[in-house]
């Protein structure tokens, strides 16, 4: 897959992935912070465990861990500061 198509279907799997890994990092974070302490937490945690698990995993296709790591934070990063906002400002209409 490649052009615009394969750039739309890697974002995408990128906020679904995101989305599901936040969801369980906040679910599991709400039981002892606020809500929006919480949602920083769950964006500081998951962002270092995807740089750190898809930078390997193409730094291991690719035979280097720099490309690894910039092919993953310009995809994950943006999709986890999408999700951080969102759960900021929800947690400002809740308080």
């Amino acid at each position: 897959m490649g052009g615009v198509a394969g750039i739309i279907a890697e974002y995408l799997g990128a906020l679904a992935i995101t989305y599901i890994l936040t969801r369980m990092a906040k679910k599991f974070l709400r039981k002892k912070h606020p809500p929006k302490t919480a949602a920083i937490y769950a964006f500081i945690w998951i962002s270092l465990l995807s740089l750190t698990i898809v930078s390997f995993m193409f730094g291991l296709v690719h035979n280097s861990l720099a490309q690894g790591f910039i092919i993953s934070f310009f995809t994950y990063v943006p999709c986890l500061v999408l999700w951080l906002v969102m759960d900021i400002r929800k947690a400002g209409r809740v308080e």
